[in-house]
């Protein structure tokens, strides 16, 4: 089990420390969450390298996370492109080790992340779990969810009579962050699937779960979207009146 982690570290932190080198190199945003998207695929790649013949049972977790990663990855990559910069950065973006704080705790989140990913390939269960399909159908979900949610928000944000204004329909008349809810319904999805081969030391990949619901409502997610929203649209009534009313993640409960 932790023979694997130990690689999958490397790679991960290769990938960082280098994309964060020639971030802050060139001042640019550009390569942060490409960066983000490429270590899942990486661990994803070696863990299926390492592990062949890879149980059939197995190929759910890996490809999901794929697929999650190519997604993600594909459209955070075409709107910074776009928009060029990334205002949260702004201020620890000129400081080498104020930048490096960001990409650091990147690192730590993605190793934290792919946790149940790394820990189920040591696994020897060759039934198919119940736990596989619940887990596969709401990772399954969850990814719909952050697709439709993206996919929302670019057209309202491509309207130029939207530009400055806060989109509030589709799967953002329900929830505020429609986005983040996909997210953590993603990773709970995938801890679900791994159950399936995880005993011992390898239940501490309910770290995954834990951690992604805590990174986007606490730390690096919806905390530093409402500081920007309030700055922008704070006194705005038909904005206090949309947070007042509209759940953040989870309909009558958060």
């Amino acid at each position: 089990m932790w023979e694997l982690f130990i690689p999958c570290f490397l790679i991960v932190l290769a990938l960082n420390f280098g994309s964060f080198i020639f971030a802050w190199s060139l001042q640019t945003d550009k390569f942060t969450d490409i960066t983000y998207s490429l270590s899942f695929i990486a661990v994803a790649l070696y863990l299926i390298w390492t592990a062949l013949p890879f149980p059939t049972l197995k190929w759910w977790i890996p490809i999901l996370i794929i697929i999650w990663a190519l997604r993600l990855g594909g459209y955070l990559f075409m709107r910074i492109h776009k928009i060029g910069v990334d205002k949260r950065f702004d201020e620890m973006r000129p400081g080498f080790f104020s930048f490096m704080k960001f990409w650091i705790l990147q690192t730590i989140s993605i190793l934290i992340i792919a946790l149940p990913m790394i820990f189920m390939v040591k696994g020897s269960s060759m039934e198919m779990s119940w736990l596989v399909y619940l887990g596969g159908f709401i990772s399954t979900v969850g990814i719909l969810t952050e697709t439709v949610a993206d996919i929302q928000k670019s057209r309202y944000k491509a309207d130029r009579n939207n530009q400055d204004t806060l989109i509030k329909s589709g799967l953002y008349r329900i929830v505020r962050f429609p986005n983040y809810s996909g997210e953590i319904l993603f990773w709970v999805g995938i801890f679900i699937c791994a159950l399936n081969w995880l005993h011992g030391w390898a239940y501490l990949a309910l770290l995954s779960p834990v951690w992604i619901i805590t990174l986007l409502t606490s730390i690096s997610g919806i905390p530093l979207v409402i500081d920007g929203h309030e700055k922008k649209y704070g006194d705005k009534k038909a904005y206090k009146d949309y947070v007042q009313n509209t759940a953040k993640l989870i309909p009558g409960l958060y």
